[in-house]
């Protein structure tokens, strides 16, 4: 699907899901996904997932799912996401988590641009995982991580994002 999203280049792919609700409440559950080709005008700023407001550069998009985590992979090119209020710079093969039930930004530096992918998703057991991962934070930033992990990270990804643009539908469990 093709979101007119401000900054999401015309190549860009994003893909949404509707999991049953048994997989809802016993396992991790993809709700959207998507590879990004960004412009230096891409910003995204929720101050509560589902509930968008706008900021100069800002994108807006209505959700689905109110609430929810973000896994996203940097592919190429330099960003941002503010965690712990603190602006970290994004570089190729960088990883953040993030917890869109708290306030949230993260975007495209101004003269770069960023080339993602990403699977948003939510689960009864992923709040107890996230506070071990990003130690009490709203978002964990993963930099410098071994490349082959970095890589197994975004062949993850990928195998997501793939099954729906490849329109094979999805396996929750898988």
């Amino acid at each position: 699907m093709k979101i007119a999203e401000r900054g999401v280049l015309p190549e860009s792919n994003t893909y949404f899901h509707v999991p049953n609700e048994h997989d809802r409440k016993t396992i991790l559950t993809p709700y959207s996904c998507g590879y990004y080709f960004c412009d230096d005008s891409y910003e995204v700023v929720f101050n509560k997932y589902g509930n968008s407001f706008l900021q100069k550069k800002t994108s807006y998009i209505s959700r689905r799912h109110d609430g929810g985590y973000l896994c996203l992979y940097v592919k190429k090119g330099k960003g941002y996401v503010y965690q712990d209020k603190q602006r970290v710079i994004l570089n190729s093969k960088d990883i953040f988590l993030l917890d869109c039930y708290h306030p949230h930004i993260y975007g495209t530096f101004e003269g770069s641009t960023m080339e993602t992918i990403w699977v948003h998703f939510d689960g009864p057991m992923i709040r107890e995982y996230f506070k071990q991962i990003a130690n009490n934070t709203n978002c964990s930033v993963l930099k410098s991580i071994i490349p082959g992990r970095a890589q197994i990270i975004y062949d993850n990804l990928y195998n997501i994002y793939e099954k729906f643009d490849k329109r094979k539908g999805t396996n929750d469990i898988l």
